[in-house]
């Protein structure tokens, strides 16, 4: 696992990469320095026939000088067009409580 992000200099290390299935792990983050900004975060994999495998993700962690409201989670994050999906969103230093109201906003890719 490595933060690749020429934009931002991390400074993460990363140890205790444990793979808990095909497609979940969990690893220890150590963050120092500076910077704040996205990272990306990219795994890399053995395969059983040889060779590697790679997933990425652009900004996948966010380091920030000091934690604002907001959201910091959802999950899944990725859904196909014409699904209904049950997601769970966390956050940081909010009060979600019953009666709250969400929106959505982005630009479509055609």
């Amino acid at each position: 696992m490595e933060q690749n992000n020429t934009a931002v200099a991390c400074n993460i290390a990363v140890s205790g990469i444990l793979a808990n299935s095909a497609n979940s792990l969990k690893a220890t983050l150590t963050l120092s320095g500076t910077s704040y900004g996205g990272c990306n975060i990219a795994v890399t994999s053995p395969l059983t026939g040889g060779g590697t495998e790679t997933a990425s993700l652009v900004s996948a962690f966010n380091l920030s000088e000091t934690p604002a409201q907001g959201i910091t989670g959802v999950s899944p994050a990725f859904g196909t067009q014409g699904e209904t999906l049950n997601v769970n969103i966390n956050a940081v230093s909010t009060n979600f409580q019953q009666g709250v109201t969400m929106r959505t906003s982005a630009t479509a890719l055609k």
